[in-house]
């Protein structure tokens, strides 16, 4: 049983260990020791149970708090969606609590622009420097209080307070630096120093055991009432007040762990706030874009540019599609009606060629033709001539052959000199175009 029970014990982080398995021994020991014995004979479920010895007794409790905590280690992330709100926001309770918490958002903007505009004035009550220094620190905790406790958009506010503290640090990283946070946070751990990625570590272990603790005490607050209803009806009256005794803890121990939840998603998003600060400029080393940047508008753009990357990848539409099939992706705003591109020689003989088109940011795309030279013979004087989609104009100083800078002929059907082509070569020609918006 010793063994048994630290194979499972090596198997769990310390995270699910301080997390979800501690909050759970501790609620299934206390209705084992204290509740479990009020049970009339009829109803209980422990009693009819045998075992050969006090060694299995234990071996079968640390055995049920392990499956219950694995349960709920596997589901934490659907019970913190919960708690947030996402998942009920569109019903009428949760569009009464999140215009709640809208005005709560939109009060402390009015509060923050009042301060700040006051501060600003030229008014002689201003001229005292304690009563300057003491809006200005008012000013300081509205802000702190808006950017910890809110997301910067009302759209963006969620039905609860969990939620919207969450949401807070979640859209930090794109309101300061243009990144989306949930899909750089994973190569931000990936780059993270040890002792960083341990300290956000802590505080998701804190937020995770106060989400289990809350979960659970409702869950044991449900569990009494329901012994202490049928108790009450069919059995003494009396003998029911306990288990209503013990929901009205419980649920009074669920609202405390949801406050200390709060708090802890507080603590988790000043260390996201800061593993973001500290080590955004390794990640945009790591993904090979630049070292430095002119100012924090620049940064933004790029991140924006970098998000949107990771997340819709390139986009590649190949020659196989056709037009119309082109003309239907949501990043196309002009059908993409156009003639076959085609490399010719001087003598009239066709290469083949394999064309893509990868879309870009704001509305611009980019095409690339790959011409192949033919496997037994070279290709002389080859011209490479290809159309924009309709509605596209070509980027002048974009058009680059294997790499290097080329202007083409034409505006709108546009021709490439490749020059000749040895046998087995293959030739890139690349440019970007900008959609015209009418």
């Amino acid at each position: 049983m010793q063994a048994l029970f630290g194979s499972f014990s090596a198997q769990f982080g310390k995270q699910l260990i301080l997390g979800t398995l501690l909050p759970v021994s501790v609620f299934l020991a206390l209705w084992i020791v204290i509740m479990e014995p009020m049970v009339p004979e009829r109803f209980s479920l422990l009693r009819h149970l045998t075992f050969p010895s006090d060694t299995w007794q234990v071996g079968a409790f640390a055995f049920l708090s392990v499956v219950i905590a694995s349960v709920l280690y596997n589901v934490n992330y659907t019970l913190v969606r919960f708690m947030e709100g996402y998942p009920w926001r569109g019903s009428l309770y949760g569009h009464w609590r999140q215009r709640i918490y809208i005005a709560r958002h939109a009060r402390l903007t009015a509060q923050i622009q009042a301060l700040v505009a006051l501060l600003s004035a030229e008014i002689p009550v201003l001229r005292d420097p304690q009563q300057i220094a003491l809006l200005e620190r008012q000013l300081g905790t509205f802000r702190i209080q808006l950017g910890s406790t809110y997301p910067p958009a009302p759209q963006h506010v969620l039905p609860t307070r969990l939620g919207n503290i969450i949401r807070a640090f979640e859209t930090y990283p794109r309101t300061t630096y243009g990144l989306d946070g949930i899909i750089i946070w994973p190569a931000l751990v990936a780059i993270m120093d040890k002792d960083e990625l341990e300290i956000v570590n802590e505080s998701r272990t804190s937020f995770d055991f106060a989400v289990q603790l809350t979960v659970l005490a409702a869950a044991f607050g449900a569990f009494s009432s329901g012994y202490g209803l049928v108790i009450g009806l069919t059995s003494n009256p009396r003998a029911s007040l306990p288990f209503l005794l013990a929901t009205g803890l419980a649920g009074a121990l669920a609202l405390i762990a949801y406050q200390m939840a709060c708090v802890a998603a507080m603590n988790w998003g000043v260390d996201v706030r800061r593993a973001v600060d500290l080590n955004r400029q390794a990640l945009w080393t790591r993904f090979g874009v630049k070292d430095s940047f002119g100012d924090i508008q620049d940064e933004r753009v790029l991140g924006r540019q970098l998000s949107q990357q990771l997340i819709y990848g390139d986009q590649l539409y190949y020659e196989a599609a056709t037009d119309q099939q082109m003309s239907e992706q949501p990043y196309f705003k002009a059908p993409a009606v156009r003639s076959a591109p085609a490399a010719v020689t001087a003598l009239g003989n066709v290469l083949p060629i394999t064309r893509s088109v990868r879309v870009l940011f704001q509305d611009n795309i980019r095409i690339q033709v790959r011409v192949e030279g033919f496997q037994d013979a070279v290709a002389t004087d080859v011209a490479l001539t290809d159309a924009l989609p309709a509605g596209y104009a070509f980027k002048t100083g974009t058009a680059k052959l294997d790499g290097v800078a080329t202007e083409p002929h034409g505006s709108q059907n546009l021709t490439f000199i490749l020059g000749d082509m040895a046998i087995g070569t293959v030739r890139i020609v690349e440019y970007d175009a900008i959609y015209l918006k009418p």
